[in-house]
């Protein structure tokens, strides 16, 4: 929980709108999930390079998934 609560601060210092997602978030809300070696985020398209940017400036690996749809 240490690492997700790092990783919580970066964004919120650039303040850019952002959300804690997959099982930190289910964890976060009470469900009884298994937590993984991970913090997952979401951020607004317009803001991501400034977050993934800040995140990686504090010594985070960023991972970026394909896009899908139109």
């Amino acid at each position: 929980m240490e690492a997700t609560e790092e990783a919580g601060t970066v964004p919120k210092a650039s303040e850019r709108p952002f959300a804690l997602v997959g099982s930190t978030a289910a964890y976060a809300h009470g469900t009884a999930v298994r937590l993984q070696h991970d913090t997952d985020s979401a951020l607004l398209s317009g803001n991501a390079d400034v977050g993934t940017e800040s995140l990686r400036e504090d010594g985070a690996r960023i991972v970026k998934l394909p896009r899908t749809g139109s």
